[in-house]
């Protein structure tokens, strides 16, 4: 009775201390079969594709909704719900619809609801979308068949349209999306598809419950048009606290997570029940500075208008230390707008390390001597960066109040210009940097297709020159390289934005599962599969 007794207290340490041991994880019974859960750095507070541009919601979207194209994992067009398409011109494009492709709750895919989907993203206010504003017109030729008219030309349209979720329009619906516009109304309003009697699209997955900004359950549609996923279940958690999401691995309460955190990545590559995949270099992260009158209501003019202040705060921030800081697989310094290998990056431009005097010549030039104050946004995932770039910052006597946001929150001040500094990144979704450019760069004179996602409000006509000069371009690569050279020299002595740090993303499952690494940082359970398979 007392060795029963005995060990009885004494199997729960034991199980315990099984669960650290290499190959552990195989020997529990991990999560339900069946059943794929995966832990996220983040989710979105709303399911609804056309509200925020952000790599949060493109996840979440991806696995409900389809594209007129799909990326695969190295960010090459494939067809989606179009079958193909051509080039009638620099602005004109015809794209050809499947037939066998039904919503999942009924009723036909045509090109009716792709109009109707362009025609909601405006209404709902997020014509910010860059592709958005550069198709002119959505002209439908048949139930499967529709033409694209540009206001500019966009060699990567195949590519972008991949970021355009369809949804369904309402029966009956026959209207046409015009210069921004349409000719009958859009009902659905802003995050109506988190009601779950209503949400509709035509992915791979059946979203089957969601609690904003924390869990989002989905069931495999079996009407599918594509390849069938292998997981009839799929649970996506948000593990905010990459310990956490550590922890949920190793105990197998999750099968992958998307985000290892550099100090974890040793101690997984010494297990044989663990897989690590290394993506490329794809998450830009930038600091944006509001150049907008009043922007700083407490002064008279704006600093952060005067290019000498900008170029003053570039300065004194040491990139290579938060690369260092960073201390991802291949994690580079922010030289320029976009990292080496990534076409427009100019390799032989010098690099503008720290530089303390010469940033503080510039303040004193600029009448900033003794400093000033200044509110630093950063998303919940980089407060340690924004930490030391607040550092980074005092020397030259710059306070900063460092607020920290959810990603819904740090993108709404983004987009609204409610801040001072704010820190965000960007994932590269393709190769075409005269689009990024023109939403980056390009000032809102320019009209509609260009600043998108020029948040701060820089605005040079130069660079607007450059900007507009490379839309033209886009077939004459001698001319247009040259201009990407002017345009990364500019950004050097303008600073319209300032570049800190280029890293890649780093996944981790269970090593019967197979993953391919994606240059968009998307995690997708239908790239997940039983190894083997």
């Amino acid at each position: 009775m007392a060795c029963l007794v005995y060990c009885r207290r004494l199997l729960p340490l034991l199980l315990c201390l099984l669960t650290l041991l290499p190959g552990a994880m195989d020997a529990r019974a991990g999560t339900p079969a069946g059943i794929l859960r995966i832990g996220l750095e983040a989710l979105p507070e709303t399911a609804d594709p056309h509200r925020f541009f952000v790599l949060t919601s493109r996840t979440l979207s991806t696995h409900i909704f389809d594209g007129l194209t799909v990326l695969d994992p190295e960010d090459r067009p494939q067809p989606a719900l179009a079958t193909g398409w051509e080039k009638l011109s620099d602005t004109l494009w015809r794209f050809h619809l499947r037939h066998d492709v039904t919503f999942h709750r009924g009723g036909r895919f045509d090109a009716w609801d792709v109009a109707y989907s362009f025609c909601r993203l405006t209404t709902i206010g997020t014509a910010r979308v860059p592709l958005v504003g550069r198709v002119r017109e959505v002209e439908v030729e048949a139930a499967d068949s529709l033409l694209l008219h540009l206001s500019l030309p966009d060699p990567a349209l195949a590519e972008n349209l991949s970021t355009i979720f369809i949804l369904d329009a309402p029966p009956g619906w026959a209207g046409h999306y015009r210069d921004g516009g349409c000719d009958q109304p859009v009902t659905d309003k802003a995050d109506m598809v988190d009601d779950l009697s209503i949400a509709n699209g035509t992915g791979p997955y059946i979203l089957t419950a969601f609690s904003p900004g924390a869990r989002a359950s989905l069931r495999r549609f079996d009407g599918y048009w594509g390849r069938k996923p292998d997981w009839p279940l799929v649970e996506l958690l948000r593990m905010d606290d990459p310990t956490d999401r550590n922890r949920a691995l190793l105990s197998g309460e999750v099968d992958l997570v998307n985000a290892v955190m550099p100090q974890s990545l040793a101690h997984f590559a010494d297990r044989p029940d663990i897989k690590l995949v290394y993506g490329p270099l794809q998450r830009s992260w930038l600091l944006l500075l509001n150049q907008r009158p009043g922007a700083l209501p407490d002064a008279k003019a704006n600093p952060l208008a005067d290019a000498r202040v900008r170029r003053a705060i570039m300065l004194a921030i040491d990139r290579p230390m938060l690369a260092e800081r960073l201390m991802m697989p291949g994690a580079e310094p922010g030289w320029q707008l976009i990292p080496s290998g990534h076409s427009g990056f100019q390799p032989d431009l010098p690099r503008l390390d720290i530089d303390l005097p010469a940033a503080q010549t510039l303040m004193r030039q600029a009448g900033l001597q003794a400093g000033l104050s200044l509110t630093l946004d950063v998303p919940e995932m980089a407060e340690k960066l924004g930490q030391v770039l607040a550092r980074s910052l005092s020397q030259l006597a710059i306070r900063t109040d460092i607020r920290v946001n959810n990603l819904t929150a740090n993108h709404d001040r983004a987009r609204s210009g409610a801040f001072q500094l704010l820190l965000v990144s960007v994932n590269m979704l393709s190769t075409d940097y005269t689009g990024l450019m023109r939403s980056l760069l390009g000032s809102a004179r320019l009209g509609a297709g260009y600043a998108m996602l020029n948040y701060g409000g820089y605005d040079s006509p130069v660079m607007d020159r450059l900007v507009t000069d490379a839309m033209t371009l886009a077939d004459d690569a001698p001319a247009l390289a040259e201009i990407y050279h002017q345009v990364a020299m500019l950004e050097q002595t303008d600073v319209p934005l300032i570049p800190l740090v280029h890293s890649g993303r780093v996944w981790a499952m269970r090593a019967s599962l197979d993953f391919p690494h994606r240059r968009d940082g998307l995690t997708l359970a239908m790239d997940v599969r039983p190894t083997g398979h």
